[in-house]
């Protein structure tokens, strides 16, 4: 379970940064959540978390965008800085983890490399690209993180987040008519490509945020359309994000987790028996510590 962050604690986490989202709708609606929190403590409204391609949303703006479609040329790119420019948010819309637009899109970071990249592609690649899709979705992934490696620093952590679950029956805008008997596979494909992703993911030394495991038995929040989800599962995967890398940055969380949880993540993530103790007011033994960072690899989170 993640800890809760008001703006003033996401404010001071990431103060002076850039962070950069990459994916579809869902990763848009964590985007547009992260800009709402920055200023506001409720929960985003659904009207705004369905919107796409407006011009303003809480102080954002439209950098790039087409038409809205259902084709796999949509686009759709967002920049919000916070009023006292100590909070830099962009968001990119992908259709497909590696392509000729994605290439363009990684090497305008080389310009400004971000300090948190936040990246999710899964369903576009494997359901509207031929029956070649999910072959070629493989080797694209691995030529997407080749590519992040030399458009950002090296000290640039990159989350890749897993796919959430996806309905028995999907209705989605990306489902049309010709890719329709996907409809009861895609879940099952979903998963499968979420096994896949975070291994390579995790090959390459960048972290992976399993949210389709978070979710997994929370499907009660999912929209009616079987792939989108409520503001509150929207902001709950938030808080995760957040506290990952509070974990990874070696930063404190703001206490208002559940404690066993936040130990054990602090462990994993390598941080010192002090300030384990500082989060959960308990230490935690030898061997606790010895196990969680055999299985971490002794490798803190956004580390390479």
């Amino acid at each position: 379970m993640p800890d809760v962050f008001t703006p003033e604690e996401l404010t001071s986490l990431l103060r002076g940064k850039t962070v950069v989202y990459v994916g579809d709708s869902n990763v848009r609606g964590l985007y547009k959540d992260l800009v709402w929190l920055s200023n506001n403590c409720s929960y985003t409204p659904l009207k705004f978390l369905k919107a796409k391609l407006e011009q303003s949303f809480a102080g954002d703006r439209l950098v790039d965008g087409l038409m809205a479609s259902r084709g796999r040329d949509y686009r759709e790119v967002r920049h919000y800085s916070s009023p006292n420019g100590l909070l830099n948010v962009c968001f990119m819309f992908c259709t497909r983890i590696y392509s000729a637009y994605m290439r363009g899109l990684l090497d305008q970071m080389r310009q400004a490399s971000p300090d948190l990249v936040v990246v999710n592609s899964c369903v576009w690649d494997i359901s509207r690209w031929g029956p070649r899709g999910v072959e070629e979705y493989k080797v694209n992934l691995h030529r997407f993180l080749q590519h992040v490696q030399l458009a950002v620093r090296p000290d640039t952590m990159l989350v890749w987040l897993t796919a959430m679950p996806v309905s028995s029956e999907p209705r989605g805008g990306f489902l049309i008519k010709q890719v329709e008997f996907l409809r009861h596979t895609l879940r099952f494909d979903v998963m499968e490509a979420n096994s896949f992703c975070a291994g390579v993911v995790r090959e390459f030394g960048y972290d992976v945020l399993d949210v389709h495991y978070q979710f997994r038995c929370l499907i009660h929040h999912r929209n009616r359309d079987g792939i989108h989800w409520s503001p509150r599962a929207i902001r709950a995967t938030t808080n995760m994000l957040l506290t990952h890398i509070c974990l990874s940055w070696n930063r404190h969380p703001p206490g208002r987790g559940p404690g066993r949880l936040l130990r054990r993540a602090a462990a994993e993530s390598c941080l010192s028996p002090d300030a384990i103790q500082d989060i959960s007011g308990r230490p935690l033994t030898a061997g606790q510590l010895a196990a969680a960072r055999y299985v971490r690899g002794d490798q803190a989170p956004g580390t390479r």
